[in-house]
C-alpha cells in the first residue's frame, strides 16, 4: 500500500485513462449541492429494456436509476446520453426519439397525469423538466425517461409505461456511500489528504482510492498480488512479488520485481 500526494494525481489519472477501453469506462462523477460526489453510468441496451428491468440492473450493481434535482444535474446527465447509442427511433411516418430511463416513477392510483411522481430514492421532486405537453399518461404511463421529440434528442422528460421494452438504455447513479472500497470509518481530521493504492494480499484487484474510500480507478491482474506495489506515472503498476524457490534446500524466498500492465 502506498500513498500519493494530490499534486501528482492529475498525471496519474491522465495515464490511467489512456489504458481504459471505451467498454470499461469509469462512472462519471458529479458534485451535488450538498458537497457529496455521485457517479453516473450511461448504460446502452441495444435490444431494449423496460423500466423494471433497468431498475433491477441498477440495484444489482450497487446503484439506482438516476435522480435529477436541478437543471445543472439534468444538463450533466443528459450530456452522458446525448448519443444515438441510448435513443430509440419509434417506427412510423414521424420519427419520435425516445431516450433512456431515469429514476422517476408515479404512485399507483395517483391522480393523472401529473400527481404522485417521485424519485426512487424518495428524494423530493421539486425540480421538473417535462417536455411540452407531458406528462400525458397515454396508456398507464408511470415511469420517467428522456424524450420524446421528433428527429432530435432532447434533455426534457416524458412519461412512458414501465413495461415499454423498446427503450435503448438507462442511467445508473451511485452515491458516494455505495462506491467505497471496504471503508468502515472515516475521520475528516485524520484522513490522508492524498490518494492510496490498495490491494488485498493474494487478491487480483488493485484500487486507487481517495481519502473517503471512494474508488477512483480499478485494475485487475491475472496473477495474485503479493508484496509492495507502486503506481508509475505512465499508468503501469510495478509489483514486487514473492516466489517459492525450488533450488534452495534450506528454504527462504526470492523477490521478483516486474511491471504489470493491467486492465479494467
Amino acid at each position: 500500500m502506498i500513498r500519493l500526494s494530490s499534486v501528482s494525481i492529475a498525471t496519474v489519472i491522465a495515464s490511467v485513462a489512456l489504458l481504459a477501453s471505451p467498454a470499461g469506462a469509469q462512472p462519471e462523477p458529479w458534485v451535488h449541492p450538498d458537497g457529496s460526489i455521485h457517479y453516473y453510468d450511461a448504460m446502452s441496451t441495444p435490444g431494449g429494456i423496460n423500466w423494471n428491468f433497468a431498475w433491477d440492473s441498477a440495484l444489482g450493481h450497487g446503484g439506482y436509476l438516476a435522480t435529477i434535482t436541478s437543471q445543472a444535474e439534468n444538463d450533466f446527465v443528459f450530456s452522458l446520453v446525448d448519443s444515438s447509442l441510448y435513443w430509440y427511433e419509434r417506427p412510423g411516418t414521424v420519427q419520435w426519439l425516445a431516450g433512456p430511463w431515469l429514476g422517476g416513477t408515479q404512485d399507483f392510483g395517483a391522480q393523472e397525469p401529473d400527481s404522485g411522481w417521485h424519485w426512487v430514492t424518495d428524494e423530493s421532486m421539486g425540480y421538473f423538466n417535462w417536455s411540452p405537453g407531458e406528462p400525458d399518461n397515454r396508456g398507464n404511463e408511470n415511469a420517467l425517461h428522456f424524450g420524446e421529440s421528433v428527429d432530435v434528442r432532447v434533455p426534457t422528460w416524458d412519461d412512458a409505461s414501465a413495461h415499454d421494452g423498446s427503450i435503448r438504455g438507462f442511467v445508473r447513479e451511485l452515491s458516494a456511500d455505495s462506491t467505497t472500497v471496504g471503508l468502515r470509518h472515516w475521520d475528516s481530521l485524520l484522513a490522508w489528504e492524498g490518494y492510496t493504492l490498495f490491494a488485498n494480499n493474494q487478491g487480483r484487484a488493485i484500487y486507487l482510492i481517495d481519502n473517503k474510500g471512494r474508488a477512483i480507478h480499478r485494475w485487475r491482474t491475472t496473477d495474485q498480488t503479493v508484496g509492495a506495489l507502486h503506481l508509475l506515472e505512465n499508468g503501469l503498476v510495478s509489483q514486487i512479488g514473492n516466489l517459492i524457490p525450488t533450488h534452495f534446500l534450506n528454504g527462504g524466498r526470492v523477490s521478483l520485481i516486474g511491471q504489470v500492465r493491467i486492465s479494467l
